[in-house]
């Protein structure tokens, strides 16, 4: 499979970007703005204390991420995570440019009954080699392509 210029270079970016980092969740913060600068997504990271963790791909911006970008993610390629460590979940919120939901916390990336949208999973899946666009619907997001759709989240 080959990549489009610009997600390969942001893969090119995130690799680089991952051989400087220095293991701290702030510094992960600091590498995922400079490389995800012009993304429709942030992450959040969420660190349970017993050497897992998990990533939220929040959407900020007027379109959803590239269901390449969703791929990559979910394949492991832009992890920053302390050797050891295991990534146990990669959400997004259920909802399109809609804080996941929390308890007791109210921001513009976490928010508590009436405001928050359930968490969920961004499953790796196969993808097309071909032509695709990423499409959301009421019962999940998907990539379609010439040959069919094919499920990214549920």
């Amino acid at each position: 499979m080959s990549l489009p210029d610009d997600e390969y270079r942001v893969l090119l970016q995130a690799r680089i970007a991952a051989n400087y980092w220095d293991g701290t969740i702030p510094d992960a913060y600091a590498v995922w703005a400079i490389v995800f600068q012009n993304q429709p997504f942030q992450i959040l990271i969420q660190d349970f204390g017993n050497m897992s963790m998990a990533f939220i791909l929040e959407q900020v911006g007027p379109t959803a991420p590239s269901a390449l970008l969703l791929a990559l993610f979910a394949g492991g390629y832009f992890n920053l995570r302390p050797d050891g460590v295991l990534v146990s979940d990669l959400v997004t919120s259920s909802a399109y440019d809609t804080p996941v939901f929390a308890f007791d916390v109210e921001n513009s990336s976490l928010a508590g009954f009436d405001v928050g949208a359930w968490a969920i999973p961004v499953n790796p899946a196969t993808f097309p080699t071909g032509d695709y666009t990423f499409e959301v619907s009421d019962d999940g997001y998907y990539i379609v392509s010439d040959d069919g759709y094919y499920m990214v989240m549920v």
